[in-house]
């Protein structure tokens, strides 16, 4: 198969939900994990895929692939299909599992219909989006800026003109609780400006906290005169930074504190040698995320479609039942 360069770039999105350590980094916020690893005659694993159990309803969970399976082979047997589904099988059957949801990686080199094809269905049940919008990191700073919006490009410009400040606060920092609690009540004004749910308090606390091999996450600031007007969460893998979430002020909000606070992020990201910055997700159809979605393909970059969501049913009556509720209740999980 011949690559093309945009295909090479987009296919260097390593999954770090796949990844042990976001396990380890998000571990109370699941019930389980399962690791699947399946090798072929030589040993060597064909397809892995991490898998987060998650109470549902009653005595009920729903089992989840997040860019998942990984495959490592373009040539898989239909043994070793077999071999995944069965496993999965044993899982669900392990923790009483409704059904399986599968948001899988966008992977350029292999099929995944050959895997899905027997066992799933195309499903609108979604936990992560469907699109993300990604930098390369490789292209020198002028042309990372020549990429921009012009209007980006400005606002850029005008916050560091103003004296807008940026600042890591890393989880030893001594006055860490301080801006935490900071950007906390930041996500609560943003999150009501959006109309959009956020995580627990505690669960940003506890991917802060962390200290892992493989993923560091840190928070991020924009400062101006001693005002904080916008906050990021950040996660770096080895090979690139993943802007994972962000929220700001009413105040100042003229001093475009968030564009420069994104734009020091992917310079910092590219000083450290990371290949991708990644936006985490962006929407081209759905109305609620114009605004942000909006603001993050201004940066320039491409916009990467993933495969559509696939659900394994293992109750197919528990699950109609459940869908019917999650419809009367306007869930999308």
């Amino acid at each position: 198969m011949i690559l093309s360069a945009d295909q090479k770039f987009a296919n260097n999105i390593s999954e770090y939900y796949q990844l042990l350590d976001w396990a380890e980094l998000i571990s109370k916020d699941y019930l389980a994990v399962e690791r699947v690893v399946i090798n072929n005659k030589d040993g060597h694993t064909v397809i892995f895929a991490q898998v987060y159990v998650y109470n549902l309803i009653s005595k009920y969970t729903q089992l989840h692939i997040p860019r998942g399976p990984i495959l490592y082979s373009t040539n898989i047997s239909q043994e070793i299909i077999q071999e995944f589904w069965d496993n999965m099988k044993e899982i669900a059957q392990k923790y009483n599992a409704i059904f399986t949801l599968i948001e899988p990686a966008q992977d350029i080199y292999h099929d995944y219909s050959q895997i899905f094809k027997k066992y799933t269905q195309p499903s609108e049940l979604e936990r992560l989006p469907h699109q993300t919008q990604i930098l390369d990191l490789n292209l020198s700073e002028n042309d990372l800026l020549k990429n921009m919006h012009s209007k980006m490009r400005y606002n850029i410009k005008l916050a560091q003109k103003k004296g807008v400040e940026i600042k890591t606060i890393p989880n030893k920092h001594p006055e860490f609780n301080k801006y935490f609690d900071i950007f906390f009540n930041l996500m609560k004004d943003t999150s009501q400006r959006g109309k959009f749910a956020i995580h627990s308090k505690k669960h940003y606390k506890n991917i802060l906290k962390n200290d892992l091999d493989e993923i560091e996450v840190s928070l991020i600031i924009a400062e101006y005169e001693d005002n904080v007007l916008a906050t990021n969460i950040i996660l770096d893998t080895l090979d690139q930074r993943i802007y994972l979430h962000g929220a700001s002020s009413n105040q100042y909000r003229n001093l475009m504190a968030p564009p420069l606070l994104q734009w020091q992020s992917i310079l910092e990201a590219k000083n450290l040698g990371k290949k991708i910055y990644d936006f985490w997700g962006v929407s081209t159809t759905k109305k609620s995320w114009q605004g942000i979605s909006k603001f993050k393909m201004q940066f320039g970059g491409k916009t990467i479609d993933y495969p559509s969501s696939q659900i394994f049913i293992h109750k197919r009556f528990i699950f109609n039942l459940y869908n019917i509720f999650r419809k009367i209740r306007g869930k999308s999980i």
